[in-house]
């Protein structure tokens, strides 16, 4: 395939603030960057128009796009509506975004709208794990009175954010048991150095945890599993919707429990943005245009 350069637009629209990291990215590669729904930051913002969709050669939608009435935009000082912009998309038109639902995705392929998962890429998923277990680590200190070192702590799943949150608590010396169904995942775990436990017995050792980092987003801990929790456990809930906690039994219980989504956003929004960056700019060069 022949890679061709040239100056392109890109339209923004919503998302947080590794949106504007890229935002300023796009435009320092001396692209037309038209940005709207992220009101308040050093950047220029537009109203959303017909004009600026039919202008772009490229619409980049935040992280997480899910169907839904409006468009994932904290940083707007109004919603920006979802359906509006998919009847404004032209059919063929090129749109990126991440963590798209299996709707969204469905409704884009029925209007012949081009649609590009930058989150789906190995890539993104590799470095935003860093960033997430880091900022696991920052909420796990905050919200308690003790060291990491020697704490007792539970990790459920070794995927990508498991494997990296368990490598960086035990070399902050805690005490790691990672909690996992497959028996690939155990042999991985205690390669790495961590203790390993079934998932069908994490129960059993609830009691004796300080802390517990789930990264299953599927309902691990439901009312009758929590019951089995110590008082002073803390719950620090990675995983995306519908997350893996029933945190109203939790509230009742008074057990401590966050939920702490796209953390990449909040912790390192510099550093995701230029991750999502680099999948925008690898994309695109497998699409025969370098940007």
């Amino acid at each position: 395939m022949d890679i061709v350069s040239y100056p392109l637009t890109f339209l923004l629209i919503g998302g947080d603030l590794r949106q504007a990291r890229l935002a300023k990215l796009l435009a320092g590669r001396g692209h037309d960057v038209i940005v709207t729904g992220m009101d308040g930051l050093d950047i220029h913002c537009e109203e959303l128009s017909h004009a600026a969709i039919a202008a772009a050669d490229w619409v980049i939608l935040p992280l997480p796009v899910r169907s839904g009435k409006n468009v994932n935009a904290p940083l707007s000082e109004k919603p920006i509506a979802l359906k509006p912009l998919l009847d404004a998309l032209r059919p063929g038109q090129k749109v990126l975004g991440g963590l798209a639902d299996s709707e969204l995705l469905e409704e884009m392929e029925r209007r012949k709208i081009r649609f590009y998962d930058y989150f789906a890429r190995d890539e993104v998923a590799v470095l935003n794990s860093i960033a997430t277990a880091e900022g696991a680590i920052a909420i796990a200190m905050e919200e308690t009175p003790y060291t990491l070192f020697g704490a007792n702590c539970i990790v459920t799943g070794y995927g990508r954010v498991g494997a990296a949150l368990a490598r960086r608590l035990g070399a902050l010396g805690a005490k790691v048991t990672v909690a996992v169904r497959s028996h690939t995942s155990m042999a991985k775990a205690k390669e790495a150095g961590c203790g390993v436990l079934a998932l069908k017995d994490l129960s059993l050792a609830l009691s004796g945890a300080d802390l517990v980092f789930n990264t299953i987003p599927a309902r691990i801990f439901d009312a009758a599993t929590l019951e089995k929790a110590g008082k002073n456990t803390l719950f620090i809930d990675l995983a995306s919707k519908p997350g893996g906690m029933d945190f109203q039994a939790a509230g009742e219980m008074g057990i401590r429990a966050v939920w702490a989504l796209s953390l990449p956003g909040k912790v390192a929004p510099q550093s995701s943005g230029d991750i999502i960056f680099g999948a925008v700019k690898n994309l695109l060069e497998e699409t025969g245009v370098m940007i």
